[in-house]
């Protein structure tokens, strides 16, 4: 299993700052800041690879607050939206239908990503960058994973239920 880390080169050497678990370290004590440091070679972080280093500019993804503000959106904010995901939902359990996905529409993505990052248009841009480049799921409503639809058009949201093919 990989953990992230923050990748921070030391000094002008081609040597990265270790994190505290890196049982390949060399602890060297850095005369500016006074205090001892972990540094590495990234040659052997190749061959180790418990850590997956990642920029400052690299989304981190959606944060657990961020995916439950997006269901509360969908199920409490935009009442249009929880009623159609409910009429959906009755109508696939009249048809002995399990619902197995929700997908959204770049519009409805856009609508509620304004809400959950409050009008922040950095996060936003980075959320919908991550969102389209994971294909992730964006959170979770009626046990469902909601996914972006860039073929979605005429409606904003549709559940999916399973199919019985003759």
């Amino acid at each position: 299993m990989q953990v992230n880390v923050k990748l921070q080169t030391y000094q002008q050497k081609p040597l990265i700052i270790a994190p505290d678990f890196c049982p390949y370290a060399i602890t060297e004590i850095d005369v500016e800041q006074e205090k001892e440091i972990k540094i590495i070679s990234p040659q052997i972080c190749n061959l180790c690879k418990k850590c997956n280093f990642v920029s400052e500019t690299i989304s981190e993804g959606i944060t657990i607050e961020e995916s439950s503000k997006i269901a509360k959106y969908f199920t409490e904010f935009n009442t249009k939206i929880a009623s159609s995901i409910s009429g959906q939902q009755l109508y696939l359990s009249k048809e002995n239908r399990i619902p197995l996905v929700i997908l959204i529409s770049s519009i409805l993505l856009d609508q509620c990503l304004q809400y959950t990052c409050n009008n922040n248009n950095e996060r936003i841009e980075e959320l919908k960058n991550y969102i389209i480049l994971h294909e992730t799921p964006i959170c979770f409503i009626i046990g469902c994973p909601v996914y972006l639809s860039r073929k979605l058009t005429k409606t904003s949201i549709m559940v999916v239920g399973e199919v019985i093919w003759k």
